[in-house]
């Protein structure tokens, strides 16, 4: 339904004038603050979006007892939200800004196939178990090496490719200055999914590997 939505987005975009106008509206706000709109964005879609989400449907949801792991978080989200904007900005610069097939379609590979599994999933593989572990840096980088990327990384690879590698092409269906915004919502709208996912009757008999892949999975792009 999330990705059905983003794709009428898109194409409300290039057929609709009104959504047209407040699109450019939009562009014309990433342009003046540049990567500041996509830090600030990041921290809104990352952590504001998911913990009012949880705050709002989960009585027993405090904030007061994780404001050191949600400052962590913050930081993490708006590190991410600029690494992606810089990204996306090489990539228009290499390939250009037309939203051709060929292009879009570039675009997605080099973004889900070696962006994603060095980058994004990577840097998401290692910051959340570090945080976990209370930042003992021996105990999370002493085991890294092939084997922890295909027991680590690829579980986490695996379910986030079903939603981001059409929402990437999606994004990249937009002109530049709208790429991050779009993506900022798409992040916000995963994060929500694995909220729900999270709480879902299914989730309490996973083990904990596979909940902590899917808390990953949230934060892999």
């Amino acid at each position: 339904m999330v990705l059905v939505c983003g794709l009428g987005f898109v194409v409300s975009y290039y057929h609709v004038p009104a959504v047209t106008r407040a699109c450019e509206s939009i562009a014309a706000v990433k342009q003046q603050f540049g990567y500041a709109f996509s830090a600030v964005g990041g921290l809104v879609a990352g952590v504001v979006v998911p913990e009012m989400f949880k705050r709002l449907t989960l009585r027993e949801h405090r904030l007061s007892h994780r404001l050191g792991e949600l400052a962590m978080d913050s930081i993490y989200f708006i590190f991410m939200a600029v690494l992606v904007d810089g990204f996306y900005r090489i990539l228009s610069a290499v390939f250009g800004s037309h939203a051709d097939v060929q292009t879009v379609l570039m675009k997605t590979m080099i973004d889900q196939f070696i962006f994603t599994p060095t980058l994004g999933t990577g840097i998401a593989a290692v910051y959340f178990p570090l945080r976990k572990c209370g930042w003992n840096f021996r105990s999370v980088f002493r085991g890294i090496g092939p084997r922890w990327y295909v027991r680590t990384v690829l579980p986490v690879l695996l379910p986030a490719w079903v939603f981001w590698l059409p929402a990437v092409a999606l994004t990249y269906s937009l002109p530049g200055l709208l790429q991050m915004p779009f993506s900022l919502c798409a992040t916000a709208a995963w994060s929500l999914l694995l909220v729900v996912i999270a709480r879902s009757p299914l989730h309490p008999a996973l083990s904990p590997k596979v909940k902590d892949d899917l808390h990953a999975a949230t934060h892999s792009h």
